[in-house]
């Protein structure tokens, strides 16, 4: 449907990059995203319509993520991205940042205006785990804290302490 990787090709690309990191490859982080306001789109106007909605969705995290970047629909309304080369927090801060941003616009569906945004949980390698799977646990756990803080948010999961290092995204 959106031309993204599957959730199994993107475990696979992940595993792949632990294991580059650990043989000294650039650190990286799993975004995970959880689309807000997609469930009431899908039952108020259908499948169809919510069906381009992620494939509009799909379309401008493409846009958004550099080049070489691992992109792919997880299953539902969750996506993931495995962004390379991340020295730090903020520089991870600043994808989630872009891809909150390229949501905000209304989207335009069989003619109805529509908008959605993201949850989006953020684990850095190696501080969040170094296994593929204990990352997208990670990631997934700090989405579902970002989700309960509200529309727009992103979090960034810390060892131990899931819930430190909130925000949530400027409006606009």
């Amino acid at each position: 449907l959106t031309a993204l990787l599957n959730r199994d090709a993107f475990l696979e690309s992940l595993t792949e990059a632990v294991r580059a990191a650990r043989l000294g490859a650039a650190p990286f982080a799993v975004h995970y995203i959880d689309i807000d306001n997609f469930k009431p789109i899908n039952d108020r106007f259908g499948h169809a319509v919510g069906a381009q909605v992620l494939v509009m969705v799909a379309d401008r995290m493409r846009q958004t993520a550099n080049d070489g970047e691992v992109l792919a629909r997880l299953g539902g309304d969750e996506f993931a991205v495995l962004h390379y080369r991340v020295g730090n927090e903020q520089s991870a801060r600043s994808l989630a940042d872009r891809l909150l941003a390229a949501l905000v616009p209304p989207m335009e569906v069989e003619g109805h205006r529509l908008t959605v945004g993201a949850s989006i949980g953020i684990a850095l390698y190696p501080d969040a785990g170094d296994y593929a799977d204990l990352l997208m646990r990670h990631a997934d756990s700090a989405m579902y804290v970002a989700k309960v803080q509200g529309a727009a948010s992103v979090q960034l999961y810390a060892r131990g302490a899931p819930v430190l290092r909130s925000s949530a995204s400027p409006s606009g």
